[in-house]
């Protein structure tokens, strides 16, 4: 199940719920993404294949509040950089 709606993941009931169900969320908002969480990115060179690449959240690099085609993020793993498909909980 993807979420396609804004929430705010600072609820830690709501985050255990999401835990235990296995919902994924969609990486277009930036209130959604906070440093540490674990996405599903794509990087540039992945675009036309739409590969994901997984891994913990570094810094978020888009300034805006959504964003189209997911939030820029730099990953933890190798200072990758994508943008956010999925937030995997």
């Amino acid at each position: 199940m993807i979420i396609n709606h804004p929430l705010l993941i600072s609820d830690i009931l709501t985050l255990s719920l999401w835990k235990k169900v296995g919902i994924i969320m969609n990486g277009q908002n930036r209130t959604n993404i906070k440093v540490g969480l674990i996405v599903d990115i794509v990087l540039k060179q992945d675009q036309r294949t739409n590969k994901l690449t997984r891994g913990h959240v570094k810094r978020i690099l888009t300034n805006s509040m959504n964003h189209p085609h997911g939030i820029k993020v730099m990953l933890l793993e190798g200072d990758q950089v994508g943008r956010v498909q999925n937030i995997v909980l």
